[in-house]
């Protein structure tokens, strides 16, 4: 079944072997990272724990942003339930429906695209780098992204070195120099402070 196979994190993964396999340069190795690669490595348990473990800060900013966006609730729990109650609170899966030993890959929810077809375009992307970029292929498959809770920008301790960068700066919408200038420490845009120019779905850029 097509769409069963679509949520089976077996069947994807093999996909992605099958398509990754046509370009040599990916999965060339030399006698040390071969020695390194053990089968429990590859093992359906090991692998499912990588897929959450990877997930698990995507998931969590999410969760935030829900939190603060819509005013859900936060949902304590667990850390080894950490994953699901995540999923569930984003509307990834419905409540009670993830049995134990259940896949990560059920939480997906493809487009109108076939899985395996966005799936095969991913991967030529990655194959179809030229040979003087083929390291780089391997960059973008061997990753440990790691990801840092929200913050506020870091200010230096001294202000007059914010004020003098600042000074007769253009908004970035306007394009001219701010009569009340303000700056957002989540992203480090520069705006003018409730100017009409920066005002998005009617609200102004700088909410007081």
């Amino acid at each position: 079944n097509a769409v069963d196979g679509e949520r089976c994190l077996e069947a994807l993964l093999s996909h992605v072997i099958s398509e990754l396999s046509s370009d040599e340069m990916v999965y060339r190795l030399n006698a040390e990272e071969t020695q390194m690669l053990g089968s429990s490595l590859w093992s359906p348990q090991s692998i499912e724990f990588r897929m959450r473990q990877f997930c698990l800060p995507f998931l969590r900013l999410a969760s935030l942003l829900q939190h603060h966006l819509y005013g859900d609730e936060l949902t304590e729990c667990l850390e080894e339930e950490e994953f699901w109650t995540l999923a569930v609170g984003l509307r990834l899966v419905a409540p009670g429906t993830q049995a134990p030993g259940s896949s990560s890959a059920s939480c997906l929810e493809w487009p109108a695209a076939s899985a395996f077809q966005l799936v095969t375009q991913w991967c030529q992307e990655v194959t179809g780098l030229p040979e003087a970029h083929s390291e780089n292929s391997l960059t973008l498959l061997v990753q440990d992204p790691q990801w840092a809770a929200p913050r506020l920008l870091q200010l230096p301790d001294n202000y007059n070195i914010i004020f003098q960068y600042y000074h007769r700066k253009a908004c970035s919408a306007c394009q001219k120099v701010p009569k009340d200038p303000a700056l957002c420490l989540v992203c480090g845009t520069f705006v003018c402070l409730k100017g009409q120019c920066c005002k998005q779905q009617g609200i102004c850029e700088c909410v007081l």
